[in-house]
């Protein structure tokens, strides 16, 4: 029998009488997190990401000292601070929680080669699709130094993370900006 690819994964999921319960069910956990334990320090060559009014996620690479390398819906990469990270969608996004994989000891996931990659990337224009050539697509380019590979979402990144890195949650970061 053939593997399943990790869309035929996303749409049994998307399938799920239960789908909505669980998105619910994580918000709400990640949510807790932020506003009673946001005490994550990322470490550098963390993926980190930020919600994007509450139904999609942002994603960058941390790279120290405050720091994020990300790509921007014009297709520039740039190097910003977690409040620039945060407001996407020209400041109407209400994000203010960055979070960070952890392991499963609550230990940040993080590679100072990723935040390398990263960095080599700042201040290069690429093209940008939201579909393929997303956010996602360039953390996941960082995170394994491969230009080719697919990672069109947020859920095949974190098959990503959880696959090479050993993810097992997010956790809420000290990089909040708005305290």
């Amino acid at each position: 029998m053939a593997r399943k690819n990790i869309f035929d994964r996303l749409l049994e999921e998307l399938d799920q009488e239960d789908f909505l319960e669980k998105r619910a069910q994580e918000w709400t956990r990640k949510t807790a997190d932020a506003l009673f334990r946001h005490n994550i320090e990322p470490a550098v060559g963390s993926v980190v990401y930020c919600n994007m009014l509450g139904f999609a996620e942002h994603t960058g690479i941390y790279t120290g000292d405050g720091d994020i390398v990300h790509l921007e819906g014009s297709g520039a990469i740039h190097i910003v601070t977690p409040e620039e990270f945060c407001q996407r969608i020209s400041g109407l996004n209400p994000a203010f929680t960055i979070f960070c994989p952890v392991d499963s000891r609550n230990r940040p996931i993080g590679d100072e080669a990723v935040a390398e990659r990263a960095l080599a990337w700042a201040g290069e224009d690429t093209e940008y699709c939201l579909l393929d050539r997303n956010c996602h697509a360039f953390t996941a380019r960082c995170l394994t130094g491969r230009e080719d590979i697919f990672c069109p979402g947020f859920t095949m990144l974190e098959e990503l993370l959880r696959k090479e890195y050993g993810m097992a949650r997010w956790r809420a970061t000290s990089l909040n900006w708005d305290e």
